[in-house]
């Protein structure tokens, strides 16, 4: 959920969630805003110490984003055991939380891509992703729809790659729906082709060279 920073009545709220929650169920908080560093949409956001001391009510971990994002997309892990110090947590402009009162959850995960992989129809590409078809490759950047946006995800800019270089394997020979959302910041009149194609080593091993589904639209010229 990102939204909790949002919220007015943050009590009351995790209290109804912790009402209808099933005894050792895992919430998680992947985007909370720090009242201590500036963010373009903050909504009411609290501390480091205030988000601590807000989910007191049951056994949690509050972790920077960047290094959350940089355990999973460097080593392919995410570590619950260890607990981040107030510094390294009031630098950081966004926070990620995790609240369970499963014993067994406070530990390292490691191969989450290989659990991921595992099931690859359920994923789809980010929309930040915007694709360019020549010389039989396709490229992938990233394109923010707004300055907002972009400076609110910038813990992202040093593990998501500045660009993508994909192998199409196979063209699929169905054309779909038209994508609304276009490509190169076209208006979407183009018809939605399906690609498979290879994507390099971007977030565990068991990502790479996996036929990865790709619906863009593609200039037919």
């Amino acid at each position: 959920m990102d939204g909790l920073h949002y919220v007015l009545s943050k009590v009351a709220f995790l209290a109804e969630l912790d009402r209808v929650l099933c005894e050792g169920a895992v919430w998680m908080f992947p985007h909370l805003h720090n009242a201590l560093q500036a963010n373009p949409a903050c909504g009411v956001p609290l501390s480091p110490r205030g988000w601590d001391q807000l989910l007191d009510f049951a056994p949690h971990r509050i972790v920077s984003e960047p290094s959350l994002l940089h355990d999973f997309v460097v080593d392919d892990a995410c570590d619950l055991s260890r607990q981040q110090g107030e510094d390294a947590l009031d630098i950081c402009a966004a926070l990620g939380s995790v609240i369970s009162r499963s014993d067994g959850l406070w530990r390292r995960f490691d191969g989450l891509s290989s659990a991921l992989a595992a099931n690859l129809e359920t994923f789809d590409w980010n929309p930040i992703w915007k694709f360019e078809h020549a010389n039989g490759r396709i490229k992938a950047r990233p394109g923010w729809p707004t300055e907002a946006m972009r400076d609110e995800c910038v813990a992202s800019f040093d593990v998501l790659p500045h660009e993508l270089d994909l192998m199409p394997r196979y063209r699929c020979p169905r054309q779909t729906r038209i994508n609304s959302r276009g490509c190169n910041g076209d208006s979407g009149d183009g018809p939605e082709v399906c690609y498979r194609v290879v994507v390099p080593r971007i977030c565990g091993s068991a990502f790479a060279a996996l036929d990865w589904k790709l619906k863009i639209t593609m200039d037919r010229r």
